[in-house]
């Protein structure tokens, strides 16, 4: 169950991860042809970079992708602040020195509503990308979320998910 739990939080965190991430990688990709380089970048933003560099955008469409993304940086930021705050209170309700059940079904309600607006957000920013993309850029991006899937699921069937997908499991967490 702990496992589970675990999971679950580092599912979000790479949620929230993702919608910073996105908006900084079509940036960044101009940013690097320019010979610019470090202030736009995010340990978070690689996989979202990498799949926007595979759909082949013009520069009309990065400068496109990248104003929708400014236009929720703001309300991104907070959505995301609210899921770490309200983690960051399940994780002390759960590690609490006693049991409440219905202390923790309150804590995980509060991550599971901020999760909730967070994805609502991240739906309405996809939905204005996609109005951008072209059909085909649109059915690559949905191979390439795909594929991201299936490489997250055989890292957590492989117990390879727990580090960050890096390294494997610590021998105390097996």
């Amino acid at each position: 169950m702990r496992r589970f739990r675990v999971a679950i939080l580092a599912l979000m965190v790479v949620i929230a991860a993702g919608l910073i991430g996105t908006s900084m990688s079509v940036a960044r990709a101009d940013d690097e042809k320019e010979g610019h380089s470090g202030h736009m970048r995010c340990w978070c933003d690689k996989h979202h970079h990498d799949m926007f560099r595979h759909l082949g955008l013009t520069k009309e469409q990065k400068t496109k992708i990248a104003a929708i993304h400014k236009k929720y940086a703001d309300e991104k930021k907070g959505d995301i602040l609210a899921i770490i705050s309200a983690a960051e209170k399940l994780s002390k309700t759960i590690h609490s020195d006693t049991y409440n059940e219905n202390a923790v079904r309150e804590a995980y309600r509060d991550v599971s509503a901020a999760g909730e607006k967070m994805v609502l957000l991240k739906a309405k920013i996809a939905g204005e990308v996609n109005a951008v993309l072209t059909p085909e850029q649109r059915t690559k991006l949905q191979e390439l979320i795909a594929k991201r899937f299936e490489k997250i699921k055989g890292a957590i069937q492989s117990g390879k998910f727990h580090r960050g997908m890096r390294g494997g499991m610590d021998e105390n967490c097996k």
